[in-house]
């Protein structure tokens, strides 16, 4: 004779599955979190052991990521085989799979600017603009240009100057540039920087009404310890993904 219990016991083993899934899904996040918020810290840090204690504890998460994501999925495997009534505890683990999923690419993302400002063997000493990305505001025509100059390896000197913008595109069907005096908020010409590891650059940025973009152009100037200047130009759609 069939045990009436039992499908109430199932039921209750899988939800309390569940429950420690999110359990260490909230710890996770919290640790992330914890992780980010030393990163945003990060640009005030002259200390490259802390960069690289804080590279250390990224791909212990990294690794607790993995071995999450392969629990989850053996899970749904067996979640598939059951009856329709506990189904929806496998749309819950789908939910916790797209998650992990989505930390583990910021993760590497993570670790791919800590590579750019710690370098490898195969990398190149010196200045590099690691991120340019562009999103837009609440406000219309207005957007938000996010810049992330790193130095690689060589971190003895503080590196100080100015970064300035332009955008080329069309308006009334012509082509225009627009250097950052006409774009900018307080009609500034230049953004100053200062760092040996790296600094994020917020940038906020007015175009004309039916103005088109196409293009964006970033100019960097060193001017101490010496002079370095580097231009990176980009197109606009691309800034956008």
């Amino acid at each position: 004779m069939t045990d009436p219990k039992q499908p109430s016991r199932k039921r209750k083993r899988w939800l309390f599955a569940l429950l420690a899934l999110v359990a260490l899904l909230c710890w996770q996040v919290f640790h992330f979190g914890a992780l980010r918020g030393a990163l945003e810290v990060g640009a005030r840090l002259d200390d490259r052991a802390a960069l690289l204690a804080l590279q250390d504890r990224s791909f212990v998460i990294m690794e607790q990521q993995e071995r999450k994501i392969d629990s989850l999925k053996a899970q749904l495997d067996t979640q598939r085989k059951l009856t329709d009534l506990e189904l929806q505890a496998g749309v819950e683990l789908q939910r916790e799979l797209q998650s992990s999923l989505m930390e583990r690419r910021q993760l590497l993302e993570q670790l791919q600017f800590f590579e750019s400002i710690i370098g490898n063997e195969a990398s190149q000493a010196g200045l590099r603009l690691a991120t340019i990305k562009l999103r837009p505001t609440d406000q219309a025509n207005e957007w938000l240009l996010e810049l992330t100059l790193t130095q690689v390896k060589k971190h003895n000197n503080r590196l100080t100057g100015k970064v300035s913008v332009a955008v080329m595109g069309q308006l009334d069907g012509q082509p225009i540039e627009l250097d950052l005096p006409k774009i900018h908020p307080k009609k500034v010409s230049s953004v100053r920087f200062g760092f040996r590891y790296y600094q994020s650059l917020s940038v906020p940025m007015v175009l004309p009404e039916d103005f088109v973009a196409k293009e964006l152009m970033v100019d960097v100037k060193v001017q101490s310890p010496k002079a370095l200047h580097m231009v990176e130009q980009r197109e606009w759609v691309e800034l956008l993904r």
